[in-house]
């Protein structure tokens, strides 16, 4: 290993940012028109529907494209919408799986905030007493079950539905180990952790379980979020969690855009974040080979 080798790995490592960087970039453009889409839902824009269909009329992204499908499943179902074409197009491999058909826990990181909405839009087929949908929609996910056992965003998902369709255990054990901490062995997006947590809260009141006076708190609290009220409110529930005005008339324009951000999970953030762990792995590996190369250089000497 000598000098000329050292300097070919510098010039490769900032040719690798420089094209990650363009990356972040590029993500970012293309979430822009979908968080525009989710705070319109949050803040019952009546323009949401043009919002989100405008976006998918211009995307061109498949991941994107199906992000935002998942918004317009939701809108179709609140204004009585024919919502077969929505479904049809739907493919929720590109959200989570690579161009090999491998699953990517980066991109289920980067899209959990998909099972989110999918999760209200399950609630919301089930608020409009539409059964076909909600069944449709989660059998869309079914052939990646298996794969996508140990992803908690699924098995959160996969456990609403069983609440909403009140199968045997509502999916009662499931929330119970969620709140509890006890789901070792599952991966998860550390940054909506908090929010998986309140919808089990949520979904253990409804299934009649004892919450003890944390999680009653933390139920409270997000009756007064963007993602809770809407929750409750699709199933028609709001008012016997809600404490104070309703959450249009309380929360400011800010806070709602604030929740459809972190609901999209910032995949800007995330790639940035992303870029800098594998900047800083390629600067250890610059400065091993940057080590080699003095020891060669020493015993040469």
């Amino acid at each position: 290993m000598n000098g000329s080798m050292l300097f070919y790995l510098l010039i490769l490592a900032a040719v690798y940012m420089t094209f990650r960087n363009f990356q972040m970039v590029s993500r970012g453009k293309h979430n822009k028109g979908y968080v525009d889409g989710a705070t319109a839902i949050f803040r019952h824009d009546e323009d949401a529907y043009q919002i989100i269909t405008d976006y998918l009329a211009k995307e061109t992204s498949e991941e994107h494209l199906n992000k935002a499908r998942i918004l317009k499943l939701y809108v179709d179902l609140e204004k009585g919408y024919d919502t077969q074409n929505t479904l049809d197009s739907f493919d929720p491999s590109k959200l989570f799986f690579n161009k090999k058909g491998v699953l990517d826990t980066k991109m289920v990181e980067m899209n959990s905030d998909s099972f989110i909405w999918a999760i209200l839009a399950l609630v919301k087929a089930k608020g409009v007493g539409n059964e076909e949908v909600l069944n449709a929609f989660f059998e869309k996910f079914t052939p990646f079950a298996e794969v996508m056992n140990d992803q908690m965003e699924y098995q959160l998902m996969k456990n609403v539905v069983d609440a909403l369709e009140e199968k045997e255990e509502k999916g009662i054990p499931f929330f119970k180990e969620l709140n509890y901490g006890t789901y070792s062995g599952l991966y998860y997006d550390k940054r909506l952790v908090g929010m998986y947590k309140r919808i089990a809260a949520f979904f253990l009141s409804e299934a009649g379980e004892e919450l003890d006076d944390f999680l009653k708190e933390d139920l409270s609290a997000f009756a007064e979020s963007s993602v809770g009220h809407l929750l409750m409110s699709d199933l028609g529930v709001c008012e016997k969690y809600h404490v104070g005005p309703p959450v249009e008339e309380e929360t400011p324009v800010e806070e709602t855009e604030e929740a459809a951000e972190a609901l999209e999970a910032t995949a800007e953030e995330t790639i940035s974040a992303e870029a800098e762990e594998e900047a800083a792995e390629t600067e250890a590996a610059v400065e091993e080979t940057a080590e080699e190369v003095t020891e060669e250089t020493e015993t040469k000497e």
